[in-house]
């Protein structure tokens, strides 16, 4: 089966030269920056949908696109524009040391985006297996990289105790996983019921087309 019939943004954006991968990825990337606006929770470690928009965008469109999607982000990101979570732009808010979820962020669109070239989207399971993966790996940069940046870690002083641990270990996780774990579940699931509803909907007017 060929890629366009297995990428449901194919369908709809056909490959057809740098041009059209350049616009859909500019348009990836608005959607990126809108997702990451969403921000549930305070304190030191709020969930955004940062990932989510990634991750949507890695199935819609698979690996090419989404790699370049994210590097347009930072782009946008770095040049000022109010793309990260909170309105935030700058190139040196992609220096902190949560930037490793940025990094982490580029290899899962590649990961999630080639599973989703191979049809990890036809079945609910694949798909959240897909977004699985692609957490994973972005943990497996993100919390090395924040061991080292662990003493600049930004917890307000109200937090302090939240960072306060004789096991510099557990401080990482505190910061950077464990507050994220359940966020993690309802963005695989989301990724799974938004695309049962797009297949659904691709189905319903490809035999309406067809009568």
């Amino acid at each position: 089966m060929k890629n366009e019939s297995v990428l449901l943004g194919q369908r709809f954006f056909p490959e057809s030269g740098m041009l059209e991968d350049l616009l859909v990825a500019f348009g990836a990337s608005a959607l990126i920056a809108l997702l990451a606006q969403i921000s549930v929770g305070s304190g030191p470690s709020p969930m955004t949908g940062f990932t989510l928009g990634v991750f949507l965008v890695a199935l819609l469109f698979g690996a090419k696109r989404a790699v370049l999607a994210l590097f347009l982000y930072f782009l946008e990101a770095a040049l000022g524009l109010p793309v990260l979570s909170g309105l935030l732009g700058g190139w040196h808010k992609l220096f902190l040391p949560n930037a490793g979820y940025f990094v982490g962020a580029l290899a899962a669109a590649l990961t999630v985006g080639y599973l989703a070239n191979r049809g990890w989207t036809r079945k609910p399971q694949l798909i959240f297996a897909a977004v699985l993966i692609g957490t994973a790996l972005i943990y497996a940069v993100a919390l090395p990289w924040l061991a080292i940046a662990a003493p600049e870690i930004p917890f307000p002083q109200t937090e302090q105790t939240i960072a306060l641990s004789s096991n510099p270990i557990m401080n990482v996780l505190k910061a950077g996983f464990f507050p994220f774990l359940i966020g993690d579940f309802v963005k695989a699931l989301i990724c799974v019921a938004v695309f049962l509803c797009a297949w659904a909907l691709d189905v319903r007017f490809t035999l309406d087309k067809n009568l």
